[in-house]
């Protein structure tokens, strides 16, 4: 319990306010509340914290500073989450680069609401480094961005929560609310015919197959690079999406359990500080069969074909992991260098074939577009192919068919209400329509357009396979 003590000097009366408490290391110690000119101040803040204690709501004086307590704190909740390699390593690197730098120096308990304005104002105004910044003038490097802000805020909030629960705080500082997000949240993805484009002039056999296997099947860049022979069943026309290949910051492996881990590959550079793996999927979900076209399946079997050729020819050198996608001499494809083979070839051929600059993931985003509309909007479904982890977040960023399908029943209401023209409807025998009437349609109606181009896609992709051949 607390005490007030009277003190008498030369300027008077003060009374002063001692507590006990018992310190991390076990020690029982005494200290100050604060001293004041009053009784009734004191016993006021005597009986504050008297209430504070039989409330176990007593918070411990402490020194440590928010980078110490990031460092204590991040091992524990990145184990307790089952957080993955890689957002452990985005969130040491958010932290680090941009949260310590500003309010690291600063005692946890000392931390105020204006503090945190104070960083996330300053935030707001920080430009990006790295690749972004890459032979840049500086008024051209872009700001972070709206998710790396809420990616940011998120961190900091659930670090101050857990002070607060571990009774190193009172309260949250973080009072503001979440950075709105305003960068421009439309995804960039290729429809049917830029795929069949695309596909149609990727020389590149392995860029090719993973293109083609992505755009179909709406597989991840690790998930591809992670795909090895054993559940691959060409003749059945499946495959098994259970491992992932990714590179990890070594401190990050070495925070998190490794038991999903399946392999551990040899680095190529000395002193590294990343490694890369193969591992179970993204989440459970992420587990699951798909269903290969023919189109597919031919291609994978003359993969199958080349990865033997190659084998015989390196012969006792050759490091066979098993893998469906890799180097000559059979080593890993990491997911950087797919990326880097997608960036030279629409670096090369993007422009000149009209397709808009996609990341490889981009691909997924437009086969699950595309499959939406197959599939007339069924969530479910289509997540089952995806590996989404839910149907409503599959239906909540990829409803663009729907929204064209209620675009198609507006212009009919227009023209049932204002007597307009109407446009060309889908018909499923247009052979009075004439060659102008058909690409007018196409013009007009992104719905009329993937139609057509569902219905080529199998002439389209046999070419495809010519080349990769």
């Amino acid at each position: 319990m607390a005490s007030v003590r009277k003190r008498k000097s030369k300027k008077g009366t003060t009374y002063t306010v001692l507590y006990d408490y018992v310190d991390g290391t076990g020690e029982r110690k005494q200290k100050s509340a604060g001293t004041f000119d009053t009784k009734a101040e004191a016993a006021s803040i005597k009986l504050d914290i008297d209430s504070k204690k039989k409330r176990n709501k007593f918070v411990i004086p402490n020194d440590e500073t928010v980078s110490e307590f990031i460092a204590r704190w991040l091992p524990i909740r990145s184990k307790l989450e089952k957080w993955e390699y890689s957002y452990l390593s985005t969130a040491t690197s958010l932290l680090e680069k941009h949260v310590s730098p500003e309010i690291g120096d600063i005692p946890m308990q000392k931390v105020t609401p204006i503090h945190i304005d104070s960083l996330f104002s300053k935030l707001q105004e920080k430009r990006c480094d790295g690749p972004k910044s890459y032979n840049r003038e500086t008024e051209e490097v872009p700001f972070l961005s709206g998710s790396t802000l809420g990616s940011i805020y998120t961190l900091v909030k659930c670090f101050f929560d857990a002070a607060v629960g571990w009774k190193l705080i009172e309260e949250n500082p973080v009072a503001l609310k979440k950075p709105v997000r305003d960068d421009n949240g439309d995804m960039v993805i290729w429809d049917l015919n830029m795929t069949v484009v695309a596909l149609a002039n990727i020389t590149h056999e392995q860029l090719h197959l993973m293109v083609h296997i992505a755009s179909a099947h709406t597989c991840r860049n690790g998930e591809l690079c992670g795909l090895t022979w054993d559940v691959v069943n060409l003749d059945n026309g499946m495959l098994k999406i259970d491992k992932t290949i990714q590179r990890v910051d070594k401190k990050a492996f070495e925070q998190l359990p490794q038991k999903e881990v399946f392999r551990i590959f040899p680095g190529k550079v000395d002193n590294t500080k990343s490694l890369v793996i193969l591992k179970t999927p993204k989440t459970k979900g992420s587990t699951r069969w798909l269903c290969l076209t023919n189109p597919v399946i031919e291609e994978l079997r003359l993969r199958k074909e080349q990865v033997d050729r190659d084998k015989r020819y390196y012969g006792k050198k050759y490091q066979n992991y098993n893998l469906v996608f890799c180097q000559e001499d059979g080593s890993p494809v990491e997911p950087n260098l797919l990326e880097k083979w997608f960036r030279r070839w629409q670096r090369r051929n993007g422009e000149r074939l009209g397709l808009p600059y996609i990341e490889f993931h981009g691909l997924r985003h437009s086969a699950t577009t595309l499959l939406m509309y197959l599939s007339g909007s069924d969530a479910k479904t289509v997540q089952s192919i995806t590996g989404h982890s839910s149907a409503k977040l599959v239906f909540d960023v990829y409803n663009h068919p729907l929204m064209d399908n209620q675009r198609l029943l507006v212009k009919k209401l227009e023209h049932v209400l204002y007597g307009t023209a109407p446009q060309l409807e889908l018909v499923s025998n247009p052979t009075n329509l004439s060659v102008e009437d058909v690409l007018l349609a196409i013009r007009n109606n992104p719905l009329i357009a993937q139609e057509v181009f569902s219905a080529l896609h199998a002439e389209a992709a046999a070419p495809a396979l010519r080349l990769a051949r």
